[in-house]
């Protein structure tokens, strides 16, 4: 079994020990997926600027000479090293706060009257702390507590 959580604190410790520093490359999630030969490793990395196409080979070369030398993988595989790109959910403190000032779609749980209630909103990101994030929506400032949040991406304006 691969254990992707110990990948991740070698990966950090390792390679991306300055992740705090502002852009300075930080680990955003790592992917398995795939099964048999078609499995693939995906590392998903981000800086507060963006990261460059230069700075992921180098990193892709640096994750697999390390997963190679510690011999963490017990199966064949094809590494990505990628950024999470526009269309991904964002997940981590560091993402939410990257996307301040930018258009959001949110989808949130709350329990209601009847039940679980899901509801959905598109706005601005105005501000985020550890326990809520504010959107000036269409129909006003919304604040949502990120404990029920189901899950937020960009809104991409064509």
């Amino acid at each position: 079994m691969l254990d992707l959580a110990q990948i991740r604190s070698l990966v950090e410790e390792e390679l991306l020990p300055g992740a705090e520093q502002e852009d300075s490359p930080w680990l955003v999630d790592i992917e398995l997926t795939g099964d048999g030969k078609g499995r693939v490793i995906r590392f998903l990395v981000d800086t507060d600027r963006g990261i460059g196409v230069d700075q992921l080979g180098h990193l892709s070369r640096s994750i697999g000479a390390l997963l190679d030398q510690e011999d963490l993988v017990p199966f064949r595989y094809r590494l990505e090293v990628c950024s999470p790109g526009l269309t991904r959910p964002l997940k981590s403190e560091r993402q939410f706060r990257k996307a301040v000032g930018h258009d959001l779609r949110l989808r949130w749980r709350e329990e209601g009257p009847e039940g679980l209630l899901e509801h959905k909103c598109e706005g601005r990101l105005q501000a985020v702390d550890e326990r809520t994030l504010s959107l000036a929506a269409p129909e006003g400032e919304r604040t949502i507590p990120r404990a029920m949040l189901v899950d937020a991406v960009y809104k991409l304006n064509w």
